[in-house]
């Protein structure tokens, strides 16, 4: 896809006639690797330039995996939200792709340009069946797990977060649909650690993640670690009522719970916060708040309670 803008930025600084003219001829680009391309990642559209102007294609970036997924590991996004180029190993079918995600500016939109290149033959690893092989399949899987998993409670960690959430977001808006946010805050965990030690608060932690995440609806909803002991719930096609019935569900279900810890059995209970999308509320950092402000209200009016 050429680009043919006369003004690019990378990273905050304009390029050189060489380098805007090595973005120009992407063919030149292709003899180095298997596949390159500039996406929107907000968007996950792969996007080309027509008549002067930047348009989305039909193309989504992950299209190029066969998942019919979106990456979990997705480096594009990273490098949009960070203006940093980051790069990864990713695999495709039999095939062992390294990925280098670079972020442009082109009339003050930032876009990423991907190039992939097979390094499957590159790359050394011992073919399954012998006694000590290396399962790299397995590695790439376990690496990209680690870059957006909390390593205490096994969900999502705060970086899955700032680069799902938006494109979740993104995603609702054309459906013309609704997405429900819950904030989730363990009630005085501060004297769990202080009368329990921390070694019971990371055992509470991970049972109260636990427990959020067997309360989820579908595969597609999903939990992540927000910060210390507040968790944070993403509800997809969830108007306001629905969230509210589902934070309920999780606010009982705390509150019943027994957590077993060597020989005690300690109790907890959380209080949670519930926004939605609306005319007026659809942006990442306005639904964040919002949630948040909910959840203030609910501890603030006693705790163990639900606001929305």
């Amino acid at each position: 896809y050429l680009i043919n803008q006369s003004v690019i930025n990378v990273g905050g600084m304009i390029m050189d006639n060489e380098v805007k003219e090595l973005l120009e001829n992407l063919g030149i680009l292709r003899d180095m690797y298997d596949d390159v391309r500039i996406v929107n990642p907000l968007k996950k559209k792969v996007v080309s330039k027509k008549d002067g102007q930047i348009i989305e294609t039909d193309y989504t970036c992950y299209d190029f995996w066969g998942t019919g997924e979106i990456c979990m590991n997705c480096i594009s996004m990273r490098a949009h939200n960070d203006d940093k180029t980051y790069i990864k190993i990713e695999r495709e079918a039999n095939n062992i792709f390294m990925v280098t995600a670079i972020p442009i500016s082109i009339e003050n939109v930032r876009y990423v340009v991907e190039t992939m290149k097979n390094v499957t033959k590159n790359m050394f690893y011992i073919e399954k069946g012998n006694a000590q092989e290396i399962e790299i399949y397995e590695l790439i899987k376990g690496m990209n797990k680690m870059a957006h998993t909390d390593a205490l409670t096994e969900v999502y960690n705060r970086r899955f977060i700032d680069e799902r959430l938006p494109v979740e977001l993104i995603k609702t808006i054309q459906k013309n649909s609704k997405l429900s946010l819950i904030m989730a805050d363990i009630d005085f965990f501060k004297k769990v650690n202080d009368n329990y030690g921390h070694l019971a608060g990371d055992h509470v932690l991970k049972a109260f993640a636990k427990r959020l995440n067997g309360c989820l609806r579908n595969s597609k909803d999903w939990v992540a670690r927000y910060g210390g002991e507040e968790f944070l719930i993403c509800l997809l096609d969830a108007d306001i009522s629905e969230a509210y019935k589902v934070a309920e569900r999780m606010r009982c279900e705390v509150e019943s719970m027994i957590i077993k810890y060597n020989d005690l059995n300690l109790k907890v209970t959380a209080s949670f916060g519930v926004a939605a999308t609306s005319e007026n509320n659809n942006s990442y950092k306005g639904l964040l708040e919002s949630a948040d402000a909910k959840l203030y209200e609910s501890k603030n009016s006693g705790r163990n309670k639900v606001s929305y």
